[in-house]
C-alpha cells in the first residue's frame, strides 16, 4: 500500500466500503444522541427536590447509577 491508495479491510469488498462507513457513522451518531439523552434525563432528575426523588424511589446519589442501567425509557 502506498500513500495514494486505500485498501479495504480483509473481507470487505471495495464497493461495500461506503456502506460500512455509513453504518459506522450511524452507530457513532446514535451513540452521541444516546449520551446526550441520558445527560438530559440526569439533569432533569437532579433538578427535582429530595422529597420528590424519594417519592419515585430514588436518592440523589443514585441518579447517575440507576439511569445508565435502566432498560426502559425515563421521564
Amino acid at each position: 500500500m502506498n500513500c495514494t491508495t486505500i485498501e479495504a479491510p480483509v473481507g470487505l469488498r471495495a464497493e461495500s466500503w461506503p456502506a460500512a462507513l455509513a453504518s459506522a457513522m450511524r452507530r457513532g451518531i446514535a451513540g452521541i444522541a444516546s449520551r446526550r439523552r441520558l445527560r438530559r434525563h440526569i439533569e432533569a432528575l437532579a433538578a427535582l427536590d429530595n422529597r420528590t426523588l424519594g417519592d419515585i424511589g430514588l436518592s440523589r446519589g443514585e441518579i447517575r447509577h440507576v439511569l445508565p442501567h435502566s432498560h426502559r425509557p425515563c421521564l
